[in-house]
């Protein structure tokens, strides 16, 4: 049986440098039907809101008035490629994030 792991070199990340309440972030590499897509935002300012990315599901969301963060997770089918949107839900916000794609995990 194989262990969850995460695959580093499939890693993406990102700065986000003028506040926007809507950022692009970018899928790992190699995505397969079965991997799972976690994600991490820090920010710098309260999230007023319930952040949103389509199909990912909100794990923690941890408000602070100078600086807040995010974790959001999905199963991957196997088609994500690109870039996709998260949303603040609430004021414009800039900071820094990462994606991880990790196998070898059951959900």
């Amino acid at each position: 049986m194989a262990f969850p792991a995460v695959q580093t070199a499939d890693t993406k990340n990102g700065t986000v440098t003028t506040n926007s309440s809507s950022w692009t972030l970018t899928y790992p590499t190699n995505l397969v039907s079965g991997n799972l897509i976690i994600f991490f935002i820090g920010c710098d300012g309260a999230l007023t809101g319930t952040p949103s990315a389509t199909g990912f599901t909100v794990l923690d969301v941890t408000n602070g008035t100078a600086c807040s963060s995010c974790c959001m997770a999905k199963v991957s089918d196997g088609t994500e490629t690109g870039t996709f949107s998260w949303n603040t839900a609430g004021p414009s916000e800039q900071g820094g994030w990462r994606v991880f794609r990790i196998t070898g995990w059951w959900g």
